[in-house]
């Protein structure tokens, strides 16, 4: 749940003596209003007003009527002031429906209602919720409830089926996540946010492709990569940042060769495997690490096969085989590694 953000008070103008008059005045005529509509910013509204909109004639307090033009019709107790600024104050009050405040709570509101919904796999009624959230948040211009929005609507689209929409906002939600973090390097929100987020977007890379929609799926591999090639200048030693990228390089390769683009998906394996290659610099014997090269190993030998280079094509069998192999020393009971140097094994044969 989100806790509702107080706004920041503008600067206090009651030392002002024209605007100390007004404020005196309308604070304790239009209390019971100010303490219905919550914490509203009073002294920020008479000078908004009075500036904006010409209702206080002089930027001073004067005693003598006349020299308003026209004559202000009344004078109150606390000294001279417009009535028609007193007017249009007392309905601005009374008419506070969209004040940054007001905006605040409702999107709150309406997100919350969202994450309930969601619960009970409501899944359309909490779009629409999320929608309303969106749209206080937006006008409110309140970038931390907007941050937390976007971080379920991409999911919530991507429950409905509505992929197209989903892809936007993870790419969205990534660029801000990435300034975010930029400016915040230790904030563990924008962190997790953007992994999140890299998760989600390669997971649908992987639906697009698997539907046919192969346009849709090199976009969302390469939004990755660039964010992740991009966060890698910042965070050269991040593992997490340079295994997706070897791990989405690897897919777009996949991608690019159902395509019917050979070179270009040998272009994306050769560097999916130098990226592999680094991180088993620090970690050499990380099982994650050596299977995924040896999946990018295998793929190459593949494509090489269909090309009809059957030396580079058995030079990379050859790569992934012994990867596999030694993993399987250290894991003898693992039935899917002992397919997996099966299935090499048998390419290997054929070539």
């Amino acid at each position: 749940m989100l806790s509702t953000m107080q706004p920041t008070l503008a600067t206090n103008y009651t030392t002002i003596p024209c605007y100390q008059l007004c404020y005196q005045h309308y604070a304790t005529n239009l209390a019971p209003i100010i303490r219905s509509t919550g914490s509203m910013i009073l002294n920020y509204a008479i000078i908004r007003l009075s500036l904006q909109q010409n209702l206080c004639y002089r930027k001073t307090c004067v005693r003598d009527t006349a020299q308003y033009d026209p004559p202000c019709n009344k004078i109150y107790t606390t000294g001279l002031c417009c009535s028609r600024t007193y007017k249009t104050l007392q309905a601005f009050f009374l008419d506070m429906s969209e004040t940054p405040q007001k905006l605040r709570e409702e999107a709150v509101k309406y997100f919350n209602e969202t994450l309930d919904l969601m619960q009970k796999g409501e899944n359309a009624e909490a779009l629409e919720s999320l929608r309303k959230a969106e749209s206080s948040a937006q006008k409110a211009e309140d970038g931390p409830i907007l941050f937390h929005i976007l971080k379920v609507r991409g999911q919530l689209l991507q429950s409905l089926d509505m992929l197209e929409e989903a892809l936007e906002t993870y790419a969205f939600s990534l660029i801000m996540s990435e300034k975010l973090l930029s400016e915040d390097p230790e904030n563990k929100l924008y962190t997790d946010t953007l992994h999140l987020n890299l998760n989600n977007l390669g997971n649908l890379g992987n639906a697009f492709q698997r539907m046919g929609n192969f346009p849709s799926s090199k976009q969302a591999y390469e939004i990755g990569i660039e964010i992740c090639q991009n966060l890698l200048n910042s965070y050269p030693e991040n593992e997490f940042y340079r295994m997706y990228a070897g791990n989405t390089l690897n897919n777009l390769g996949e991608l690019l060769f159902t395509m019917g683009e050979p070179e270009e998906a040998k272009e994306k394996y050769e560097e999916a495997l130098k990226t592999y290659s680094l991180l088993l610099k620090n970690s050499p014997e990380k099982p994650e690490y050596l299977s995924d090269t040896a999946m990018t190993l295998n793929n190459l030998g593949n494509l090489y096969s269909e090309k009809g280079q059957e030396a580079e094509a058995k030079e990379n069998f050859e790569k992934a085989l012994e990867i596999l192999k030694k993993r399987s020393e250290k894991e003898p009971g693992n039935e899917k590694l002992r397919e997996e140097i099966r299935i090499t094994q048998e390419k290997l044969e054929a070539i």
